[in-house]
């Protein structure tokens, strides 16, 4: 969703509710559902959940309660998203995953939400598991872990600052973290 910074500054002073039809676009609708169900389930992330994450993304027309097959992770190599992105390599992305999803969901209170909740973004896009679609996951698993603490960022779509931010935060050697946080830290709207 493309919004102003005019338009997020009223949001900002809002209350706003977890209506998020009226927040997020509706062709996304179906992946908000169920991120709000993750949320009100108190699920830990799995996964199958960012499979579905990514499956609802490209098909606007499941629903979570839908049988469908839930995505793979890629079998191949990937374009890098910066220039100091590395991607693991396919067969890498099992190990990495799993030690992924058990680092979020034990190191959930060692950070401020929004700290943690671009830690995990970052990571994520770090192994860029799928082979498509992982910045737009990478969004949505940020959404969630903004929502489940009364949160939600509205990032601009393809915005230079945020590509900067992310390719400093991608440095092998020395990563710096901080301007991502900060970055994301001005797009994100408390929900009453």
């Amino acid at each position: 969703m493309q919004i102003t910074i005019e338009q997020l500054n009223q949001l900002k002073q809002q209350q706003i509710s977890k209506d998020l039809a009226s927040l997020k676009t509706n062709e996304h609708k179906n992946v908000y559902q169920y991120i709000l169900h993750l949320i009100n389930s108190n699920s830990l992330l799995t996964k199958e959940t960012l499979s579905i994450f990514h499956a609802l993304y490209q098909d606007a027309s499941l629903s979570y309660q839908d049988k469908f097959t839930p995505s793979d992770y890629r079998n191949c190599t990937l374009v890098p998203l910066t220039a100091n992105h590395k991607p693991p390599k396919p067969e890498d992305l099992p190990h990495l995953m799993e030690h992924y999803l058990n680092q979020i969901n034990t190191s959930k209170g060692i950070f401020s939400p929004i700290e943690y909740a671009v830690l995990c973004h970052k990571r994520f896009l770090d192994i860029s598991p799928f082979s498509d679609y992982n910045l737009e996951v990478g969004k949505l698993l940020l959404d969630y872990l903004l929502l489940a603490e009364n949160q939600i960022c509205f990032l601009p779509d393809n915005d230079a600052k945020y590509f900067n931010a992310l390719e400093q935060a991608q440095q092998m050697d020395y990563p710096v973290i901080e301007p991502l946080i900060q970055y994301i830290s001005s797009y994100v709207v408390q929900i009453k």
